[in-house]
């Protein structure tokens, strides 16, 4: 009986890591890698302008960092 039960809990166990904690440490890795990213990119534009970099230097450099459907032009951003 107490070797079924060791089984059992071993099963359980593995179960438990498979359905639940690999998805939320995969999902958590995510996160922290998107932070990390956005953290650089804004380390990067903190640093370009503190380098006096020109607004249309600024925005290519940042853009080249993006996908092309997230690209920010500043001229469509004037009032």
């Amino acid at each position: 009986k107490g070797l079924a039960v060791a089984l059992l809990t071993t099963l359980y166990g593995v179960l438990f890591a498979r359905i639940i904690l690999l998805p939320a440490a995969t999902k958590i890795l995510q996160r922290e890698q998107i932070i990390r990213f956005r953290n650089y990119l804004v380390a990067e534009g903190l640093a370009l302008l503190a380098d006096r970099k020109s607004p249309r230097y600024i925005q290519d450099k940042m853009n080249s960092f993006l996908d092309p459907s997230l690209h920010f032009n500043i001229d469509k951003m004037k009032g």
